[in-house]
């Protein structure tokens, strides 16, 4: 889970929170403002589980 707040003087207040289900998450915040601010977040997680089980008995 990430979770992101920015906040700037002169009255410019810009949040963003994105979540997707499926074990991936994915965050970007960029602000522009007069220089430049650029802030980038990215979480990309996948998991996977493959489980077999096979019993074969005496015939």
């Amino acid at each position: 889970m990430m979770q992101g707040n920015v906040m700037m003087e002169g009255n410019t207040m810009v949040q963003g929170n994105v979540m997707m289900g499926g074990n991936v998450m994915m965050q970007g915040n960029v602000l522009t403002m007069g220089n430049t601010l650029m802030q980038g977040n990215t979480m990309v997680q996948g998991n996977v589980m493959v489980q077999g089980n096979k019993l074969v008995g005496n015939i």
